[in-house]
């Protein structure tokens, strides 16, 4: 938003395509933290990669791609009795930084634990409602552990208000562990990361940048006419 922006000049950006996330990544010896790798353009495949990462954003058309913050969205993968295959899908966390400057990985909302529908798809109705927290390992990429709530979908709840003193399931599940939950088994497993980016566009900057060295100039200019203007009357 902006008195000199048009929606149109998005447009003209073309795609972003996010190739990888650096979860510690260094510069001259310097640990610079979490960074993105990323690529803009008409044709994003051929385009050169960028990183971005604090105070190094990707500067294109005007526009400044800054890092936000990231996450993580674990693959929950639904199982028959049998342990065949029904549904799958990634769910992403919310990313809570903590007073110790830690983040915590958990369903819900920016400010509260939550739950959601499991499965999440219109042919499929939903079976049950869950609520999880994810740990991931610092040492292994893609891996940790989850902790899980599962409460049944009753059908007799027209309202769908969660009754969670009935639990399928209350506890921690490794990576990859199938748990049984009713008739069914539940498993996490692969994790994907999931980032956010702040972008910026200033055409304003540009003019005052130019007015500072107009006025600068000029400045340098009235100086230089006095200057001038007192050697030719001491002569």
């Amino acid at each position: 938003m902006g008195r000199f922006f048009e929606i149109s000049k998005l447009r003209n950006l073309g795609e972003i395509y996010f190739h990888k996330l650096h979860p510690s990544y260094w510069v001259e010896g310097k640990d610079k933290g979490v960074a993105y790798e990323i690529a803009l353009g008409e044709d994003v495949q051929q385009e050169r990669k960028k990183i971005v990462y604090v105070n190094n954003p990707l500067k294109y058309k005007g526009f400044e791609f800054y890092r936000d913050k990231e996450g993580y969205s674990p693959l929950f993968v639904l199982r028959d009795k049998h342990e065949r295959v029904l549904y799958g899908a990634y769910m992403p966390m919310q990313s809570i930084k903590k007073k110790d400057g830690t983040y915590l990985y958990r369903s819900g909302t920016a400010t509260a634990p939550g739950s959601f529908d499991f499965p999440q798809d219109t042919e499929i109705p939903p079976i049950f409602r869950l609520k999880t927290t994810y740990y991931p390992d610092k040492g292994k990429k893609t891996t940790g552990e989850v902790f899980l709530e599962v409460i049944e979908n009753k059908p007799n709840n027209p309202e769908r208000v969660p009754e969670w003193e009935d639990k399928l399931f209350k506890g921690r599940a490794a990576f990859g562990e199938r748990i049984k939950v009713g008739d069914f088994f539940l498993a996490m497993e692969d994790v994907r990361y999931w980032t956010s980016m702040n972008v910026n566009y200033r055409p304003g900057f540009t003019i005052i940048f130019a007015s500072f060295w107009v006025i600068f100039g000029g400045i340098i200019v009235t100086t230089l006419i006095k200057m001038v203007k007192g050697i030719k009357g001491r002569n």
